[in-house]
Protein backbone atom coordinates (compact mmCIF):
# COMPACT_ATOMS: atom_id res chain seq x y z
CA UNK A 1 0.00 0.00 0.00
CA UNK A 2 3.32 2.56 0.81
CA UNK A 3 4.29 2.23 -3.28
CA UNK A 4 0.65 3.48 -4.66
CA UNK A 5 1.82 7.27 -4.73
CA UNK A 6 4.74 6.14 -6.19
CA UNK A 7 3.49 3.95 -8.79
CA UNK A 8 0.93 6.17 -9.68
CA UNK A 9 3.34 8.98 -10.28
CA UNK A 10 5.63 6.50 -12.76
CA UNK A 11 2.77 5.78 -14.79
CA UNK A 12 1.35 9.59 -14.75
CA UNK A 13 4.84 10.26 -15.78
CA UNK A 14 5.32 7.83 -18.41
CA UNK A 15 1.94 8.76 -19.92
CA UNK A 16 3.05 12.09 -19.93
CA UNK A 17 6.45 11.61 -21.85
CA UNK A 18 4.47 9.83 -24.61
CA UNK A 19 2.23 12.30 -24.91
CA UNK A 20 4.80 14.63 -25.67
CA UNK A 21 6.60 12.57 -28.00
CA UNK A 22 3.45 11.52 -29.80
CA UNK A 23 2.89 15.24 -30.29
CA UNK A 24 6.57 16.31 -31.39
CA UNK A 25 6.28 13.47 -33.88
CA UNK A 26 3.24 14.57 -35.22
CA UNK A 27 4.73 18.40 -35.74
CA UNK A 28 7.58 17.45 -37.35
CA UNK A 29 5.77 15.07 -39.94
CA UNK A 30 4.42 18.37 -40.79
CA UNK A 31 0.61 16.22 -40.71
CA UNK A 32 -1.72 19.06 -42.17
CA UNK A 33 -4.84 17.69 -40.23
CA UNK A 34 -4.68 19.95 -37.00
CA UNK A 35 -2.88 23.21 -36.63
CA UNK A 36 0.56 24.00 -35.02
CA UNK A 37 -1.65 25.78 -31.88
CA UNK A 38 -4.16 22.85 -31.58
CA UNK A 39 -0.62 20.77 -31.18
CA UNK A 40 0.95 22.74 -28.72
CA UNK A 41 -2.41 23.09 -26.45
CA UNK A 42 -2.68 19.41 -26.80
CA UNK A 43 1.24 18.80 -25.64
CA UNK A 44 0.83 20.93 -22.80
CA UNK A 45 -2.30 20.07 -21.46
CA UNK A 46 -2.24 15.93 -22.14
CA UNK A 47 1.57 15.70 -22.13
CA UNK A 48 3.58 17.93 -20.20
CA UNK A 49 0.98 18.31 -17.19
CA UNK A 50 0.70 14.96 -16.48
CA UNK A 51 4.26 14.77 -16.79
CA UNK A 52 5.08 17.36 -13.88
CA UNK A 53 1.85 15.87 -11.93
CA UNK A 54 3.91 12.55 -12.07
CA UNK A 55 7.32 14.15 -10.56
CA UNK A 56 5.68 15.93 -8.24
CA UNK A 57 3.99 12.44 -6.99
CA UNK A 58 7.66 10.58 -7.30
CA UNK A 59 8.59 13.49 -4.79
CA UNK A 60 5.77 13.48 -2.28
CA UNK A 61 5.58 9.65 -2.28
CA UNK A 62 9.95 9.90 -1.23
CA UNK A 63 9.24 12.84 1.05
CA UNK A 64 6.40 10.37 2.51
CA UNK A 65 8.72 7.70 2.67
CA UNK A 66 11.76 9.76 4.43
CA UNK A 67 9.43 10.92 7.23
CA UNK A 68 8.16 7.12 7.86
CA UNK A 69 12.19 6.43 8.15
CA UNK A 70 12.22 8.89 11.01
CA UNK A 71 9.16 8.00 12.58
CA UNK A 72 10.34 4.30 13.10
CA UNK A 73 13.71 5.09 14.61
CA UNK A 74 15.24 3.03 16.96
CA UNK A 75 17.72 2.99 20.03
CA UNK A 76 20.86 1.22 19.04
CA UNK A 77 21.00 1.05 22.72
CA UNK A 78 18.06 0.23 25.07
CA UNK A 79 15.92 -1.29 21.53
CA UNK A 80 13.25 1.22 22.12
CA UNK A 81 11.51 3.57 18.89
CA UNK A 82 11.31 7.22 19.26
CA UNK A 83 8.99 9.69 18.97
CA UNK A 84 9.58 11.70 15.26
CA UNK A 85 11.88 14.85 16.03
CA UNK A 86 13.58 13.57 19.33
CA UNK A 87 17.49 13.50 19.20
CA UNK A 88 17.71 11.46 22.51
CA UNK A 89 16.51 8.58 23.69
CA UNK A 90 13.83 9.44 26.95
CA UNK A 91 14.75 5.88 28.57
CA UNK A 92 18.71 5.81 28.51
CA UNK A 93 19.63 9.15 27.54
CA UNK A 94 21.54 7.95 23.90
CA UNK A 95 22.16 10.89 20.86
CA UNK A 96 20.28 9.36 18.43
CA UNK A 97 20.80 10.74 14.54
CA UNK A 98 18.18 11.59 12.62
CA UNK A 99 19.83 10.54 9.47
CA UNK A 100 19.72 6.74 8.63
Amino acid sequence: MKYVLFIIGIILSLFGFLMVTGVLIGITNGDPEYSLASKIVSMIFLGIVPLAGGIVLCIFAAKKWRKAKVKQQICGKCNCSLEPGWTACPHCGEKVSLTN
